[in-house]
């Protein structure tokens, strides 16, 4: 993020009770960019789901702040997160973008374990993002950025977009 301009200040909410402590709360109130990171989207999620660090997370972003997150850390801002390694499975998420779910890496995972996920039925669009791509939302709109493409699965079809295509998304 240096290179990008940008001042980083790290915070170490590491644990569930790491979320809710009033130093790091502040840290998060007082930042205009929170980065949530990867690793394991269950864990992540049950850390900061209905803490006092979530509820600064989702302030920021009303008053126009920046929320992004690679790999776990996008997933759980969806409204429901694939319970790997039971990918038929999915679980309630933080719902920062409700009525979907993200698979990262999707580039990395083999066709087998895509289709398994996509044909359970489910009531939330799954949205597959290659690696070193973003899916970003400015001005009400998403759009595709980076080398990779990201693939939209409905009910009724599954649609593949390219770097600087318009996704139709939920706001």
């Amino acid at each position: 993020f240096s290179q990008l301009g940008a001042t980083v200040d790290h915070v170490m909410l590491l644990k569930r009770a790491d979320a809710d402590n009033s130093k790091i709360v502040d840290q998060i109130s007082a930042a205009n960019f929170v980065y949530l990171s990867g690793g394991k989207p269950r864990y992540l999620l049950e850390t900061l789901q209905g803490t006092a660090s979530w509820e600064a997370i989702v302030n920021l972003l009303a008053a126009g702040g920046v929320v992004a997150g690679c790999s776990a850390g996008a997933m759980v801002m969806g409204g429901e997160v694939f319970d790997f390694p039971q990918v038929w499975r999915t679980i309630p998420a933080l719902s920062l973008i409700p009525g979907i779910a993200v698979i990262p890496h999707f580039d990395e995972i083999p066709a087998l374990m895509t289709n398994t996920m996509r044909r359970i039925k489910r009531k939330v669009t799954v949205v597959g993002i290659d690696g070193s791509t973003a899916l970003v939302r400015s001005n009400a709109h998403w759009m595709v950025l980076g080398r990779g493409g990201v693939t939209v699965f409905t009910e009724k079809q599954k649609r593949r977009y390219q770097a600087g295509e318009q996704v139709p998304l939920p706001n």
